[in-house]
């Protein structure tokens, strides 16, 4: 009998080992919406430095966060918790389709975050399609900034349905933001989507649709240094893509300074 039960308890053991990523973020805070989903509202005491939203919980989709919620407008650890916001290094949300204006602003160690939607919104206003708002609550807020300085990895894959087509500076107002990567799907890149970014590497999917004037103004134009556009498919499907003739001009006279590396992909 002893056998058998240390032959349990060093299955338990290894199960624990297995999942304790997952096991850990049972710790969310969550509440449930009206309209069929969860909101994530905090942080509860989640180990960092990573943290997953999952896709579901208690068997419903987990779609939104501090979204529309009178219990939290911004994502904390609970007030009796031995850590702090900036242990968080890595969010994964690439599940979430709404989020509340500012809610990440008080992830102060936040490097990289995974998201597929830019969909921001307080009660009673319209929505905001910029990566910023998820930052901040207004245009000249500084809430957010040090959040926003933190930040250097974005992985990016949008949902066409969540996708605004008409918005640019996606991207801008990120001090720090040196690797964005656009997976699977790509809406047209407006003007100034990367504005004032100081970028090492760009990734492109080959579904991207297009290429607007000035989608790199102000990119990376503090020194003469390259960056690289990486492009997932070949030359030839690069030459396709539809581009105005100023998309990569980071002022009204001047080129970017960048490669392009074909059949490159993101491996993270």
């Amino acid at each position: 009998m002893k056998k058998v039960i240390s032959l349990v308890s060093a299955l338990l053991a290894t199960v624990c080992l297995l999942t304790a990523c997952s096991t850990a973020q049972t710790s969310l805070k969550y509440e449930k919406d009206g309209g069929g989903y969860y909101n994530v509202i905090g942080l509860g005491n989640v180990q960092g430095p990573k943290v997953v939203i999952p896709e579901t919980y208690n068997d419903l989709p987990v779609s939104g966060v501090c979204y529309y919620t009178m219990s939290a407008s911004t994502l904390y650890y609970s007030s009796d918790n031995s850590l702090e916001e900036k242990d968080i290094k890595e969010l994964d949300a690439r599940y979430i389709d709404y989020f509340g204006l500012g809610c990440l602003k008080g992830l102060t160690g936040l490097e990289t975050l995974y998201i597929s939607s830019l969909y921001a919104q307080e009660s009673g206003n319209s929505p905001e399609y910029r990566l910023f708002y998820l930052f901040e609550t207004k245009e000249n807020g500084t809430n957010g900034l040090e959040a926003r300085k933190s930040l250097k990895t974005l992985i990016y894959s949008p949902k066409k349905e969540n996708s605004s087509t008409n918005v640019g500076n996606k991207f801008s107002g990120f001090d720090n933001l040196t690797t964005v990567v656009i997976k699977n799907y790509c809406p047209v890149l407006k003007e100034k989507d990367f504005y004032n970014l100081d970028l090492n590497d760009l990734y492109l999917p080959k579904e991207i649709e297009g290429l607007e004037n000035y989608v790199l103004y102000a990119t990376t134009v503090n020194d003469s240094r390259s960056f690289v556009i990486h492009y997932e498919g070949t030359q030839e499907e690069w030459d396709a893509i539809p581009k105005e003739e100023y998309w990569d001009y980071t002022d009204s006279k001047s080129q970017a300074n960048y490669t392009i590396e074909f059949s490159s992909v993101y491996e993270g």
